[in-house]
């Protein structure tokens, strides 16, 4: 299942977990640490918000900036020297908003900053991250894979 996966993603690996939460959580768990600061988009899954401006913020000392991603000047004016990872989700639920991944990744990477898209309601059949400039895509696989 993981290399069918990797082989509709463009993904070099993938690793699957029992939930879309598992998976943003191993990620996020993988990449933060205290005193990091993560930028994420402002049209988001409600776990996605509460494990980062609630669990990560509070209990582990990481820095949020909640903005809107389809507009590229927000994210540039939320960039701090700590900034590790830029999290969009596009498009987003439930407004349809559109992030553009490739200014997001170009901007992300001139500031040494990984970028991560939850790209669940996309599905890889109609957008692909990774080919557009992200290091990881999250997909659920309850949703349109399934």
């Amino acid at each position: 299942m993981e290399d069918r996966l990797s082989s509709i993603t463009s993904a070099e690996d993938t690793i699957t977990f029992a939930s879309g939460v598992g998976a943003l959580s191993a990620l996020f768990f993988s990449m933060l640490t205290n005193e990091d600061h993560i930028i994420f988009s402002n049209i988001t899954y409600i776990a996605t918000y509460r494990l980062l401006n609630e669990l990560f913020n509070s209990k582990f000392g990481v820095e949020t900036s909640i903005v809107d991603t389809t507009n590229i000047k927000d994210i540039e004016s939320a960039i701090r020297p700590n900034t590790k990872l830029i999290h969009i989700e596009t498009p987003g639920n439930p407004t349809i908003s559109i992030s553009d991944i490739s200014k997001i990744s170009k901007l992300a990477h001139e500031n040494n900053i990984l970028l991560s898209v939850d790209n669940t309601l996309a599905s890889p059949y109609n957008q692909k991250p990774l080919d557009l400039g992200a290091d990881f895509s999250i997909e659920s696989l309850t949703k349109y894979i399934n």
